[in-house]
């Protein structure tokens, strides 16, 4: 993390060395798809939603493209490209994907068969 004025503030150094980094937390809705209507069964967004929804799967998209390349470059050894500036979600998320910083990732899973597709998709 860069300090204003260079260095590291003595408020902000620790006996053991470390400094603490920025903390974020970033909420977002899993992917989004169109679901069948209960009353006539078509599969079918409209208007706001459709937009909504578009944005939601192209965040999650470029997230995963995001950790296919770290993984990638990891497994190689060689630098790469690391698409963060792909979407605005990997761009608020690029300093704790990429750097060297403990990153938790909690995910909203279900044992109904109902929703098997989702938690299967979820986990993976």
């Amino acid at each position: 993390m860069a300090w204003p004025g260079g260095g590291t503030p003595a408020y902000a150094r620790r006996p053991c060395g470390l400094v603490p980094g920025p903390w974020g937390r970033v909420a977002h809705s899993g992917a989004s798809a169109a679901r069948p209507c209960g009353f006539c069964g078509t599969r079918a967004f409209a208007g706001k939603e459709l937009k909504e929804a578009t944005h939601i799967n192209s965040g999650l998209l470029a997230l995963g493209n995001v950790i296919v390349a770290l993984s990638t470059e990891a497994e190689s050894k060689k630098k790469g490209h690391i698409p963060y500036r792909d979407s605005k979600l990997t761009r608020l998320l690029q300093d704790s994907l990429g750097g060297n910083s403990l990153t938790v990732l909690i995910s909203c899973i279900s044992p109904s068969e109902m929703d098997f597709e989702e938690t299967n998709n979820t986990l993976k």
